[in-house]
């Protein structure tokens, strides 16, 4: 029996990643645009550099206080308290971690519009 190569392979494995992640992109973009037409809006926002600052929005928000003291608890709690809540339903949430598992496992999920609602 005569295997393909490494390369093959390797270049199968990134067409089948960047596929599985185009899909799960557009999945997320329906779910958002399905929740809250201004959420899209409003998660783009996170991704301009205020004037002055270093960082986006989002990345201040995905990066966590760098110290692990006490004093450094309290900015995080009040960077905490400044977060607005999350619109997209828990269901929605859970939909999107099992769709995140099963393109982790290359696992496809059965194509449903109610697993997104």
């Amino acid at each position: 029996m005569l295997l393909p190569g490494v390369s093959v392979l390797a270049r199968q494995v990134s067409e089948a990643r960047t596929a599985a992640e185009r899909r799960l992109y557009d999945a997320v973009a329906r779910a958002t645009r399905q929740a809250d037409p201004a959420l899209a809006p409003a998660l783009a926002e996170l991704l301009v550099v205020p004037e002055g600052k270093r960082v986006s929005e989002l990345e201040r928000l995905r990066t966590p206080p760098v110290k692990t003291t006490g004093t450094a608890s309290i900015p995080a709690a009040r960077a905490a308290a400044r977060m607005p809540p999350c619109p997209i339903e828990r269901a929605s949430v859970a939909a999107a971690r099992r769709c995140c598992r099963s393109f982790k496992c290359g696992i496809k999920t059965p194509k449903r519009s109610d697993s997104w609602a």
